[in-house]
Parts: structure tokens; C-alpha cells; sequence
């Protein structure tokens, strides 16, 4: 069984605002959030809200949005290709070589102010990622790498 916990418009504050000051994206109100114990955060319609859960065995829930980690909140591949288009600042776009490390997986040198930022490659939103110390530190899970062959 699912266990998520629904979060009232004081659980999401702290995420709309992060949202809005690290991103520049005001995401509507008309989503509802669930947290799991884990610290992830799921978005789905409100739409949910008309639906009895007392008699439906859940098993998954909208889609994983993010996670709230001590710095901030650390988006998912899904959430950062949601607001991808709406994102005003602390967007970085990869060159080819480094496009190359970010597929595989690889943290690389990257000189940029410190914190969560969403890595485009031309248009493309390829995810999230965070700067620390002059290095880029990659979130691209396992199953969404590029291995070499040779």
C-alpha cells in the first residue's frame, strides 16, 4: 500500500516558494502534492480529490516530482521537464564533450554559482543537476545512462 501524505497549502509553501526563487517558475495551484517518508514529492491534477480512495487499492500515485533535500529541493527527470519551459533562471546548456559525461553519468568541472540547476543540451531539457565547489554533480539515474561500448 502506498503511504503518501497530502500536503496542505502550508506543506507546499516551502517548495513554491524555493520554486519561484531559485527558478523564477510560479507553478499554478491547481496540483495537488503528496510527500512519501522517503522525502519525495509527487504531482497530480486535483482532479484526484474527487476519487474514494477507501475502496481503491493504490499503488502509484501522479508522478515523482522532486525531492526535498537540506539544501533545497533536488528535482526528478519528470520534474524538471515540467517546468523546463517555464524556468527564468539557473538554467545551464552543456556543450558536446560534457554532454557526453553528463549521459554517462560522470560529474565533471563546471564553473557556475553553487546550488540545484536544470541542464538543457541545445533545446533540450536533459534533467537536473547541482553545482558544488566548481563541479557539476549528476542525477542521471542508472537506468537513463549511456554505457560505453567497447
Amino acid at each position: 500500500m502506498l503511504s503518501l501524505v497530502v500536503l496542505n497549502s502550508r506543506g507546499t509553501k516551502p517548495l513554491l516558494n524555493y520554486l519561484r526563487e531559485r527558478f523564477g517558475v510560479e507553478l499554478s495551484t491547481s496540483y495537488a502534492f503528496f510527500k512519501s517518508h522517503k522525502g519525495r514529492i509527487y504531482l497530480i491534477t486535483r482532479d484526484i480529490e474527487r476519487v474514494s480512495f477507501s475502496t481503491l487499492p493504490i499503488i502509484s500515485l501522479g508522478f515523482y516530482f522532486c525531492t526535498e533535500e537540506k539544501d533545497g529541493y533536488r528535482l526528478s527527470f519528470d520534474g524538471a521537464l515540467f517546468i523546463a519551459n517555464l524556468v527564468k533562471r539557473n538554467v545551464i546548456t552543456l556543450e558536446n564533450n560534457q554532454m557526453e559525461l553528463w549521459m554517462r553519468g560522470e560529474n565533471f568541472p563546471y564553473t557556475y554559482g553553487d546550488g540545484y540547476v536544470l541542464v538543457k543540451y541545445g533545446e533540450d531539457c536533459v534533467g537536473c543537476g547541482k553545482v558544488k565547489d566548481n563541479t557539476m554533480v549528476n542525477f542521471v539515474p542508472k537506468s537513463r545512462r549511456v554505457k560505453l561500448l567497447n
